[in-house]
């Protein structure tokens, strides 16, 4: 087990999670009032989106793979300085190719601090991780549903991006939350035995990814398709995202007791009952809640479970992510090549089948998980629960 954070470091990192959680669900508001700073057309300023994904699948990677050189502290106030300055950068450049470099910068400091404050609270906090770890993610839910709603206000977003820097660079504490880095021997030994460890994980991970961005980007065209007006479909789609901010406080609360695997499995359930709930237009919207809110700990408790099976946290969680980052780059898409307006509730049936997918995979990596500790020797089964 990891060394536990101190009080101020975790305060830090919640409000920190909360200007990540608000800078995310912010850059597809900003792109509206960036196409008229910088003279778009009105089908441009997705790039700068792209830019900043790019940026965080390069910072979940090269952390991963630097981890036996890489000091958690220095590296974590280095990726606040570059979210802080990545995100007023957006806001205030005064050419499109520097908002696009700032884009990266930001996502740079964006993936690094949600692969390393994730790593530091699954290890950190022995039997409470599950419960830690899914309250910080769900300070992430409450940044994303704040900072489109303070656009919604009439808070200009170029003050909510510059807002949120200043708020990250006053959260420089939470550098001080400890990430372990495994004893000499482990750190030293091969990567490809924990990239392989982690792959049963991984996968549970890519199905959540599939599920939390497809129903994210579909629900609005499903909800118009049966007969929602355009703006009340936008409007109404807050309630997945609400949805899933509950579910990681509820579930991991509620179920507190219960193992990773079993937390897991009912995510998905939910899920999947939500979903066959969407496939009729009038519960349509109830429906997407229910998954939200089913779906809300699969990847908090993820990360605490994998932080159960070895201490090389930020390798693996950084196998973790990619698997979900990718997921989350190509389901929409894939999605899409199902979805029929002459039979729209394909597109709730389809999700369902992802989330039933995630029980059986969950189900897959308890029994290889259980399988692998029977076959390891005494002291390591002691070590690892410990």
């Amino acid at each position: 087990m990891g060394q536990r954070p101190g009080a101020f470091p975790t305060a830090a990192a919640f409000v920190l999670f909360v200007a990540l959680g608000a800078a995310n669900a912010t850059l597809g508001v900003a792109m509206i009032s960036l196409r008229e700073r910088h003279h778009l057309d009105l089908t441009d300023g997705a790039s700068m989106v792209t830019a900043f994904y790019l940026g965080s699948l390069a910072a979940i990677v090269g952390c991963g793979l630097a981890e036996r050189v890489l000091a958690p502290r220095p590296a974590m106030t280095g990726m606040i300085g570059a979210f802080a300055v990545g995100v007023a950068g957006i806001a205030l450049a005064p050419a499109w190719a520097l908002v696009l470099v700032a884009a990266v910068v930001a996502g740079l400091g964006f993936g690094g601090l949600a692969l390393h404050l994730n790593t530091s609270f699954a290890h950190g906090f022995g039997r409470y991780r599950v419960l830690m770890v899914n309250l910080l993610n769900a300070a992430f839910g409450v940044g994303a549903v704040a900072g489109p709603l303070l656009v919604g206000l009439g808070v200009d977003v170029r003050g909510v991006l510059v807002g949120v820097g200043v708020v990250s660079v006053l959260c420089v504490a939470a550098a001080r939350c400890p990430v372990p880095r495994g004893d000499t021997a482990e750190v030293s030994a091969p990567a490809f035995p924990v990239v392989l460890l982690t792959l049963p994980f991984a996968l549970v991970g890519f199905l959540y990814g599939v599920l939390e961005t497809s129903a994210g980007t579909w629900e609005a065209t499903y909800l118009i398709w049966t007969g929602t007006p355009a703006v009340d479909a936008a409007r109404m789609t807050a309630l997945f995202w609400l949805g899933l901010t509950a579910g990681r406080v509820v579930i991991s609360v509620a179920l507190f007791w219960a193992p990773p695997a079993m937390i897991i499995c009912c995510g998905f359930g939910v899920a999947a009952v939500g979903l066959g709930l969407a496939t009729g237009p009038d519960l349509a919207v109830l429906g997407f809640a229910v998954a939200g809110f089913g779906i809300g700990p699969v990847i908090p408790t993820l990360f605490a479970w994998l932080a159960q099976a070895t201490t090389r946290g930020r390798l693996a969680n950084s196998v973790l992510m990619t698997c979900s980052s990718v997921a989350n780059a190509v389901a929409p898409v894939l999605i899409g090549f199902t979805a029929d307006q002459e039979y729209p509730a394909g597109i709730p049936l389809t999700l369902a089948v992802f989330a039933v997918l995630g029980v059986l995979a969950a189900l897959w990596t308890a029994y290889a998980r259980g399988k692998k500790e029977t076959n390891a020797p005494a002291s390591t089964v002691a070590a690892a629960a410990r």
